[in-house]
């Protein structure tokens, strides 16, 4: 039970984080080819 309650929450924290990516993607497309940095970072000067 608890590797299945990891596994779940492993899944629940790509999903999350695939989704964070794809927002941030469309709000600023070019920023992704830019480098993971600033891509993390858009708001760096």
């Amino acid at each position: 039970m608890g590797v299945a309650f990891r596994r779940s929450r492993r899944v629940i924290i790509l999903a999350a984080g695939s989704l964070l990516l794809g927002a941030s993607a469309q709000v600023q497309p070019p920023k992704w080819h830019a480098g993971p940095v600033r891509f993390v970072v858009p708001s760096l000067p």
